[in-house]
């Protein structure tokens, strides 16, 4: 019984990790193309103006979209908030694109953090900065 048990908790955990790995395959694929669009015209890319802007373009423009966040957030608006996160979201992929960060990079760094403290790890970063100071 317990054998059949554990097939059948085997069975959903596989179905959850595949579909919960198909929801993030569409960062994945933005990701590249946002990679792919990088070098084009800055007239023939949305991608490329930011990146290629010589005022900061893309970091005023997360700066934006941040503040829409925000404000999707104060007004109550779920529908509101998934759009504007979705765009922060995009704008921070180009970011990471010209910064040469990849979601690896990311990702690492959010295991580092995995199942410490979120005070104790702000606490650390703290003490860091004052010792590079």
């Amino acid at each position: 019984m317990l054998y059949i048990i554990h097939k059948k908790i085997s069975r959903i955990h596989k179905k959850l990790d595949t579909n919960n790995s198909k929801k993030f395959n569409v960062v994945e694929r933005l990701a590249l193309k946002i990679k792919s669009n990088k070098d084009l015209k800055p007239t023939d890319s949305y991608v490329s103006k930011l990146i290629n802007a010589d005022d900061d373009l893309i970091l005023k423009k997360i700066g934006e979209e941040a503040v829409e966040v925000i404000l999707a957030a104060k007004s109550g608006s779920k529908k509101n908030l998934i759009h504007e996160s979705a765009d922060l979201f995009f704008h921070i992929l180009v970011l990471f694109q010209d910064y040469d960060i990849t979601l690896e990079d990311v990702c690492q760094e959010l295991e580092k953090r995995e199942g410490k403290s979120g005070i104790d790890e702000k606490n650390s970063r703290t003490q860091l900065k004052k010792q590079n100071v």
